[in-house]
């Protein structure tokens, strides 16, 4: 889910920074919002400062990518998945 996420978000800039599940799950066929939600709540963190989340919680229902962990999602398999 994280590398469709990263090529909605990063590669093809469907969806804009902040998100919302919503937002991501409307491009996602067959993933549910609640699904969605429950992976950004997860793998968020609200401090930017906080090195090991994925995504930071800007306010309530809206993520961005933690800039210092954008790099560790490896682009090439996300091109290669489709």
């Amino acid at each position: 889910m994280l590398r469709a996420i990263f090529r909605l978000v990063v590669i093809d800039q469907v969806v804009r920074e902040p998100f919302s599940s919503r937002c991501v799950a409307r491009h996602m066929p067959g993933i549910s919002v609640d699904r969605v939600a429950l992976f950004l709540t997860r793998h968020s963190a609200l401090s930017p400062k906080d090195r090991n989340p994925i995504f930071i919680r800007v306010c309530r229902g809206r993520y961005r990518f933690n800039q210092r962990r954008l790099s560790e999602v490896d682009v090439g398999q996300v091109y290669e998945k489709e």
